[in-house]
């Protein structure tokens, strides 16, 4: 039985991994190939759903980055800057006031789209093709740019840049903004996060004042890049100084001056580079100017500069009183933020966790971006957070990041802050997923790396090791203990590795067969259902053929970009939440009990005589029996984690409506009940029914707001659409007592006070109840039902109602 030679095992590794590290053409070959193949697989994984569909964009906000870039493309470069509420081509963005572009999102997708485009066109992709690939094309530029931070960061280690480039190829929470057709900012942008951070720590660790200035300049225009691309610019921008602020503490003795100077011309070339980009000034607190959390954080560079005149220089203090100087200062800046005396966003106020301090509203709680990634309530979003991060990088991350601080560079300093600033964000939103994930790619790198190099050290590194040491002798006694302990070394680097890479190969089949299964949402007619549905295509087709230029639709804001960027006619509101106080009149017309009260919100807001529209929409079960079709709202077959034991009527509006109600400060008691149904209606046309569900009274037309009246009422308007069948709104009956004391822990976020103990089935049908239903104002204009692909009972059902009155 032949034995197993550990020694030549681990020679052939270590001379794989030398190969590598090697300064010959064959490493340069070998690391570039293996590169290559890695941005294939980044590229490929978050490709598959155009693989599958087609390419076309994802989510709401590519949209109106496809409308800048047609507009810029259209109209010149320099045109970016025209597009000020001034510009008759924002006036159909949050009507009557339009839209200020200029200060309100960044020209960088749209510029670099459209100065692109003439290559890209040369091979026949449509600009909105070529605007939908742009994720893979910067899923790709990342893998490079990450594999050359983190080579950097790690003493020029090509195994390191490697590892790194992979985790970013195949780690869930990286891929989420680089999906193919999700065009969003953030993705884009963090190419040149690591980019910046390559050039930084080029800066920091050269000792040539001439090659610092270079790669100063370099990381500088690096920075100003992000800024013309996303709103993360300020916390990358603000985490310099305030790495520079620990800089003193964990450098000790090898403080170095020379690096606060450079760091300072490093963050003022930034946002001199930056400064035509009037909403990230905006964000710094530079245009208007304010104080904020940028100019105050641009401000610590003083510390540093202190310490080095009153430790280095005059030695008053050390790095003790400076530790607590800066703890205090902290201190008090947190107290400042949350008593509101230093304004910021709402955002950044729910990623510092100030959430129980301020009032923000329910419109920054509706947001889905704004929830935590781990809520202690909810132990499953634990779970999920570990998948998303391949599991065992989810804490490589964490003591990679400490790792980095331990290290002392001001280079790494940063990298570790920066991480754990953004990790703490995204624990409580998860907007910072991608940016806390990408960052902990390479402080999880980093430590593998370091972990592998203890396991089995490359020539380089022993050579490194015996020189740190200060003799020579050390390299030889090194490669005899890994002759002696070659067996032990080879198991224990197999257990390791495997210990840290399956759970990471789990993570990445999952997401394969996720996106796999991933639809753009404008072809799944906005719901949550991968499959296909072209209810939203044959609406925008309707609008541009039959409504006027200067109409107005009124809908919730999810939809606004789709209707203006792709029909050119008006909306009251968008996906860009600029405007909270015309977001809670757009909800208090929606969930108005009274026509009247919606009919004078409308006439303030100078909405069109006669040309104005309200649109909702939501998916619904069609059963066909004969010539009558029976419509029952959508029921979860997967009732809500929020809610183990309750289900939610409708997968839309109908769910979407509890915000509009909380937005619109309204009693959410008068609008949904709790059904519980205790098994009087077990089945409805074959459709099995919970035991509870949250749910407007749909069996009551006549009592319902204006967006609940509009459903009801639609679906028995299909009668006279559709001649030759019969329509019934099927729900539930029963009387009205109080949510039982068990029951309401898991309703009590919802605001939901009653209950309606189910008796019979409402069946609502013919010229009685479509009569019930219908409003004196608001009259149905299109009802547009499509059922999914290969699904004849699912139907998504868009309501279009017209408003006529007199101005």
């Amino acid at each position: 039985m032949s034995t197993i030679n550990y020694y030549e095992i681990m020679r052939t590794l270590r001379k794989i991994i030398n190969l590598i590290e090697s300064n010959t053409l064959y490493r340069r070959i070998l690391v570039y190939s293996l590169l290559t193949i890695i941005a294939i697989v980044a590229v490929y994984i978050r490709a598959l759903p155009a693989l599958k569909w087609g390419l076309e964009l994802h989510g709401n906000d590519p949209w109106i980055a496809y409308w800048e870039t047609k507009y810029v493309y259209e109209h010149g470069l320099l045109s970016w800057w025209s597009l000020t509420r001034d510009n008759p081509a924002t006036q159909i963005f949050w009507y009557p006031w339009g839209r200020d572009f200029v200060l309100t999102d960044y020209p960088g997708i749209a510029l670099w789209t459209a100065m692109t485009y003439p290559i890209a066109g040369a091979f026949g992709l449509s600009l909105k093709e070529w605007l939908a690939l742009q994720p893979l094309v910067f899923a790709a530029l990342s893998t490079l740019t990450i594999f050359l931070a983190v080579r950097e960061l790690m003493g020029g280690s090509n195994v390191a840049g490697l590892i790194g480039a992979l985790l970013y190829a195949i780690i869930p929470a990286a891929s989420d903004r680089t999906i193919v057709g999700f065009v969003e900012k953030e993705g884009i942008a963090l190419a040149f996060v690591f980019l910046f951070i390559y050039f930084y720590a080029k800066a920091m660790k050269t000792k040539d004042p001439r090659q610092r200035l270079y790669n100063t300049i370099f990381a500088a225009l690096s920075l100003s890049a992000v800024g013309w691309f996303w709103g993360g610019f300020a916390y990358i921008l603000v985490s310099v100084p305030l790495a520079l602020v620990l800089y003193p503490i964990f450098a000790g003795k090898n403080f170095d001056i020379e690096i606060i100077k450079y760091s300072i011309l490093l963050v003022v070339l930034s946002i001199v580079f930056t400064s035509p980009v009037g909403t990230s000034m905006k964000a710094l607190g530079f245009y208007p100017f304010k104080v904020s959390i940028g100019i105050l954080a641009l401000a610590a560079f003083v510390l540093p500069l202190l310490y080095y005149f009153l430790a280095i220089k005059k030695k008053i203090i050390g790095r003790g009183i400076y530790f607590i100087i800066v703890v205090a200062l902290a201190i008090t800046g947190l107290t400042l933020i949350a008593l509101g005396v230093i304004p910021i966003g709402a955002r950044y106020a729910y990623a510092l966790g100030l959430k129980p301090f301020l009032k923000l509203g329910p419109l920054v709680e509706s947001i889905e971006e704004h929830q935590p990634a781990i809520n202690p309530s909810r132990p499953a979003t634990f779970i999920r957070v570990l998948y998303t991060w391949g599991w065992t990088g989810f804490f490589l991350a964490i003591i990679g990041a400490l790792y980095m601080l331990y290290k002392g560079r001001p280079e790494t300093i940063y990298v570790g802050l920066a991480f754990l600033i953004a990790f703490y964000a995204y624990i409580n939103v998860t907007y910072f997923e991608a940016a806390a994930s990408s960052l902990g790619i390479i402080t999880a790198s980093a430590f593998l790396t370091v972990i592998m190099e203890r396991i089995i050290p490359s020539k380089r590194q022993q050579i490194e090791e015996s020189r740190r040491k200060g003799k020579r002798r050390r390299r030889q006694r090194t490669t005899v203990t890994i002759y002696r302990r070659g067996r032990s070394n080879l198991w224990l680097t197999i257990i390791l590795l495997l210990m840290l890479f399956l759970p990471m190969v789990h993570a990445t089949t999952i997401l394969i067969e996720t996106h796999e299964g991933m639809i753009p949402s404008i072809m799944a007619a906005g719901t949550s259902i991968a499959n296909r549905n072209d209810a939203w295509y044959e609406l925008i087709d309707f609008i541009k053929q039959n409504l006027s230029k200067d109409a107005l639709i009124v809908t919730w804001w999810d939809y606004g970009y789709w209707i203006s960027v792709l029909t050119g006619r008006r909306t009251l509101a968008d996906g860009a939440t600029l405007n909270g106080t015309q977001i809670s009149l757009l909800a208090k017309i929606l969930t108005a009990f009274n026509e009247t009260e919606a009919l004078e919100i409308l006439k303030e807001l100078k909405a069109p005589v006669n040309d104005t529209y309200i649109l909702t929409f939501d998916v619904f079960y069609f059963v066909e029996q004969n010539n009558t079709v029976y419509v029952l709202p959508y029921i979860s077959q997967n009732p809500q984690e929020f809610y183990p034991t309750i289900d939610t009527a409708g997968l839309v509006d109908i769910r979407k409506s509890i915000w509009m109600i909380k937005i619109g400060r309204r009693d959410p008691a008068d609008y949904l009940f709790l059904f519980n149904n205790n098994n009087a209606v077990p089945r409805l046309f074959g459709i099995r029914l919970a035991r509870y569900y949250v749910s407007p009274k749909f069996g009551t037309p006549w009592d319902l707001p204006i967006i609940y009246r509009m459903m009801v009422n639609g679906i028995l308007y299909l009668d006279k659409q559709n001649p030759g069948k019969e329509y019934h709104f099927i729900w539930l009956n029963g009387t009205q007592t109080i949510v039982p004391a068990e029951i309401q822990k898991y309703i009590e976020q919802l605001g939901v006070k009653y209950s309606i103990d189910v008796l019979s089935i409402a069946d609502m049908y013919g010229e009685k109840y479509y009569s019930k239903s219908s409003m004196i104002h608001i009259k149905p204009y299109k009802i547009i039902a499509k059922p999914f692909y290969n699904n004849k009972y699912l139907y998504v059902v868009i309501f279009l109602f017209k408003v006529e009155f007199s101005s």
